[in-house]
C-alpha cells in the first residue's frame, strides 16, 4: 500500500510489500522475504516478550506504536500457530494491547493487532531467548504475510495516557 502509515523514524526496511520496489509490478523473492521476516518477528514475537522490563504505561511524550497484519498458516495449521500467538500474552510490559483474530473469510488467515508504549518496547521485545524459541516453533506452521502495517496509535478504548 503506497502511503502506508509509519512510526516515527519509521525506514524503508519497515515498509509492507506494496510499497517496495518491484520487477514488472510484482514482488521480488527480497520483497516478500523482507516482509515475511518483519512480521514473523513482530508477529510471533510479541506476546513471548513478558520477561521484559518495565510497564505499560505512556508517559504522553512518547508516541504509540502499532502493528496491523496478516499471516496466512499451512493449511489446516491455523489453531496450531494461533496457540503459539497467544502464549504469555498477559503482563507483557510495554505491550498494551496485542489481539490475535482468525480471518473469517480465510479459512488460514489470522490477523495480528498490537499496540506498544513505543517503538523501542516493541523493539526490545525481540531479543528474548523466548521469542527466537517460539519463532522457530512457528516458522514450519506459516506459509506466508500478506500485509504488515505499521501504525501510530491516537487511543482508542483502553488505550490510555498516564498523567
Amino acid at each position: 500500500m503506497s502511503g502506508t502509515p509509519r512510526a516515527a523514524g519509521g525506514s524503508a526496511d519497515s515498509a509492507d510489500a506494496s510499497s517496495l520496489p518491484r520487477a514488472a509490478g510484482r514482488p521480488t523473492a527480497f520483497d516478500t522475504d523482507l516482509v515475511r521476516r518483519r512480521m514473523l518477528i513482530a508477529g510471533i514475537a510479541a506476546p513471548l516478550a513478558a520477561a521484559l522490563p518495565g510497564c505499560a504505561t505512556l508517559d504522553g511524550d512518547t508516541p504509540m506504536y502499532g502493528l496491523i497484519g496478516k499471516m496466512r498458516a499451512a493449511p489446516g495449521q491455523r489453531d496450531a500457530l494461533v496457540a503459539i500467538l497467544l502464549e504469555s500474552v498477559h503482563g507483557m510490559p510495554g505491550c498494551l494491547s496485542y489481539v490475535v483474530a482468525a480471518d473469517p473469510t480465510d479459512a488460514d488467515g489470522i490477523w495480528i493487532t498490537e499496540v506498544w508504549n513505543s517503538a523501542d518496547s516493541h523493539k526490545a521485545s525481540l531479543s528474548l531467548p523466548a521469542v527466537r524459541d517460539a519463532i522457530t516453533r512457528a516458522k514450519p506452521l506459516i506459509a506466508g504475510f500478506d500485509q504488515h502495517i505499521e501504525t501510530l496509535p491516537l487511543g482508542g478504548h483502553g488505550l490510555t495516557r498516564a498523567g
